[in-house]
């Protein structure tokens, strides 16, 4: 009976073992219920653009994408998907706008380059503005792992040899899936959030 026992107890733990060695080559890092302070910047790409598709974004100083615009703002929109596959297209299209006059187009992604296809604001057809740092600045407190997305605020940083600009601030649902994977309203992002410190550890 006690050589029995002490068989049945081996084979639990090599059982056990098994288990824990098991997660150990999976990297099984499930932090869910742990919260976190979310400060950071992704970069743009098609499928990401998704997050920001028909919101007004204002762009303070519209002189970054043409002079005749001046220190003024304009209203940047990236229009709804339709014949743009989120996972299989690197562009979408956009309008650019000020009071009455507006330019519209296509951007590509890797960095955001405007391509002008019907002119307006001083840009021409044909023209090209390229922005080779393209960015979405994002700031939420107390995000649950693996829990409900809680209500932040993200920014789009438009950047090129010359000038930087930053959007006004956009309300935005910021969550983070079990796996770390950072989502902005509801569209995963390739940040991996397991770095960043618990809530209300991290700088304001």
């Amino acid at each position: 009976m006690q050589q029995t026992s002490v068989t049945r107890a081996g084979r639990y733990l090599v059982l056990g073992l098994a288990l824990v060695s098991a997660c150990a080559l999976l990297a099984c890092t499930d932090e869910a219920g742990e919260r976190r302070d979310v400060r950071t910047t992704v970069p743009v790409t098609r499928g990401l653009i998704t997050a920001l598709q028909g919101q007004v974004i204002t762009i303070p100083n519209g002189a970054i994408f043409s002079a005749e615009i001046g220190n003024n703002p304009v209203i940047l929109l990236f229009n709804p998907a339709n014949n743009f596959p989120r996972n299989t297209n690197t562009t979408t299209t956009f309008s650019l706008t000020r009071t009455d006059a507006v330019a519209t187009g296509t951007v590509n992604f890797g960095s955001c380059d405007f391509a002008i296809s019907e002119a307006g604001l001083g840009l021409q057809i044909g023209q090209t503005v390229a922005f080779p740092t393209c960015l979405i600045r994002v700031s939420a407190d107390d995000v649950e792992v693996g829990g409900i997305p809680a209500s932040g605020v993200i920014t789009l940083v438009l950047m090129n040899a010359v000038d930087t600009v930053t959007s006004t601030p956009l309300t935005a649902s910021v969550g983070i899936r079990t796996n770390g994977l950072l989502r902005i309203n509801n569209v995963d992002t390739s940040l991996n959030t397991n770095a960043l410190a618990p809530a209300g550890t991290s700088s304001p």
